[in-house]
């Protein structure tokens, strides 16, 4: 389950190797969580983040294949 494939409303796409570096482009105002397709990448970010002093993260345990089967809404890419 990757982006293209669906992702939540509002949600930015950072890949896992710039997460760290590209946190700075999130609003400082909004809860932050991190999503992969099934929750291990999201563990391997939410630790970076932490080792760099940001530990107000959440961790979707299961990822988007347990968004998706629990019935949330996704949104599909149109491109880029």
């Amino acid at each position: 389950f990757e982006w293209e494939d669906g992702h939540i409303e509002g949600a930015v796409h950072l890949p896992m190797g710039e997460a760290v570096r590209r946190m700075a482009e999130l609003p400082a105002d909004r809860p932050k969580a991190v999503l992969c397709a099934g929750g291990l990448r999201s563990s391997t970010v939410i630790s970076a983040l932490s080792r760099e002093g940001m530990t107000v993260w959440y961790n979707v345990s299961g990822g988007m294949t347990a968004w998706v089967k629990a019935g949330y809404a996704t949104l599909k890419s149109t491109g880029a």
